[in-house]
């Protein structure tokens, strides 16, 4: 990929994080797109190349977070100044004059779609419409806006789009409210999408990773369905501990973004055997 530029939406945690450093490391530039580049709690972009970096969880905490651009935010540049390929845009997924500046900027090879948010995790009966509805107020709004970005722009020929569901779809999801369904709806709107754009050389394609321990949504189901079962969240995260990790992860949408475009499914389930073609 060296050469190439990629932007990876929700790229400063989890998943995200993980395929943002796969495809730097593959020689790609990377813009890292999210509302907190350097979240207090996990510090995701900082590795060994930038742990020096004189800059604090809380000066990044007042990070813009309105799509501005990090040369208005002098601590952050300066971490990902030393992070050897990673650039940065803070503002809110969701937002759609944001997607469109930002792909108009940068005009990436790649877009990778992973933001969203973690779904309170309840009993139906606890469920309000609110939190049911959670993730299709964030995840399917964040994967409509970056789409519709991608087509209307256009992204150039030979381009490819990555967006991150779950295999909650498959599986379902009954404390998390309405994410199963909203990841569905990720992906059958990829796949909307995926029409109009193979008539523009543009190449897209959703991927389904199951639960991740070490992620903020992963651990967020552990606990809540650990705690259903009646065992440790240490049992719980065994029953899980082959999926891929966010490395693992990353290495594997880098070769999706080798494959031609031509011979690119709809989606792919990806579990510890790695990446299986949905039909």
């Amino acid at each position: 990929m060296a050469g190439q530029s990629a932007v990876v939406v929700g790229g400063s945690r989890g998943l995200g994080l993980g395929v943002a450093r796969a495809v730097r490391d593959a020689g790609a530039r990377v813009t890292v797109v999210a509302r907190d580049l350097f979240p207090i709690t996990d510090s995701p972009l900082t590795d060994s190349r930038i742990n020096d970096s004189p800059a604090t969880g809380d000066q990044m905490a007042d990070a813009p977070s309105t799509g501005a651009s990090l040369a208005d935010a002098p601590s952050i540049n300066a971490l990902l100044a030393g992070a050897a390929g990673l650039d940065g845009e803070a503002g809110d997924a969701t937002d759609e004059a944001f997607a469109d500046k930002v792909l108009a900027a940068i005009r990436p090879g790649l877009l990778v779609v992973t933001a969203g948010t973690a779904p309170p995790m309840r009993p139906l009966t606890e469920q309000t419409w609110e939190s049911f509805s959670a993730n299709w107020h964030a995840d399917v709004r964040i994967a409509f806006v970056w789409l519709r970005a991608a087509l209307r722009l256009p992204l150039s020929p030979g381009s490819r789009v990555v967006v991150f569901g779950s295999a909650a779809e498959l599986r379902g999801s009954p404390l998390s409210g309405g994410y199963a369904g909203a990841k569905a709806t990720v992906r059958l709107i990829t796949g909307y999408a995926a029409a109009p754009a193979r008539d523009l050389g543009i190449a897209m394609t959703t991927v389904l990773p199951g639960i991740t321990p070490g992620t903020g949504v992963g651990e967020t189901a552990i606990r809540s369905y650990a705690q259903a079962a009646g065992i440790t969240e240490d049992e719980f995260r065994a029953r899980v501990s082959a999926a891929p990790d966010p490395a693992t992860v990353g290495a594997h949408i880098v070769v999706l973004a080798a494959t031609p475009g031509t011979a690119l499914a709809e989606s792919y389930l990806l579990d510890r055997d790695g990446l299986h073609e949905r039909t």
